[in-house]
């Protein structure tokens, strides 16, 4: 994320406790942050559209160099989590479909791995979910691969739990 002669713009979407941390720190890097969440509360400095990025996405006030999508389903069911990362991802691919420069980062899983059993993972594993919510997200991972656009897939493990919101 370098760029010299303007301020950088950068797409949250997404206002969890990850999703905050990193607004946060592109603020403090001088990037000019446009957030879009369900919820009405944004850090400081982060211009807010309180929308469900698996609607329909507004106008946004300006174009962004990269987009970071970082989401939360409202449940643990395959439901909740196709509404998240597969809506959202049909959803964002219309809103950027002027914008083929634009840069998208997805927070996705370990779990798109599968492994279960203390096996060795990094990015050259195969991908071979076996929870239905996995699937999912691997399904979502395929469809931005896919898009045109550039991509980044980031997969933290072991950041879920109690005290997740920001």
């Amino acid at each position: 994320m370098q760029k010299t002669t303007e301020q950088f713009k950068l797409l949250m979407v997404g206002l969890g406790d990850l999703g905050a941390r990193i607004a946060n720190l592109a603020v403090h890097q001088n990037f000019k942050v446009l957030g879009m969440r369900r919820g009405s509360v944004a850090p400081e400095q982060v211009q807010l559209i309180q929308h469900d990025a698996s609607q329909s996405w507004p106008e946004l006030p300006w174009i962004p160099d990269d987009i970071v999508l970082c989401l939360s389903p409202n449940g643990s069911n395959e439901t909740a989590y196709r509404q998240a990362y597969v809506d959202v991802a049909h959803q964002a691919l219309k809103a950027l479909s002027h914008y083929p420069h634009t840069h998208v980062w997805l927070i996705s899983s370990t779990g798109v791995y599968g492994q279960s059993s203390g096996e060795w993972v990094d990015e050259t594993s195969e991908r071979n979910p076996v929870r239905e919510t996995a699937k999912v997200l691997l399904e979502a991972e395929n469809l931005w691969l896919h898009s045109g656009h550039p991509v980044t897939l980031l997969r933290p493990s072991g950041i879920y739990g109690p005290g997740r919101i920001f």
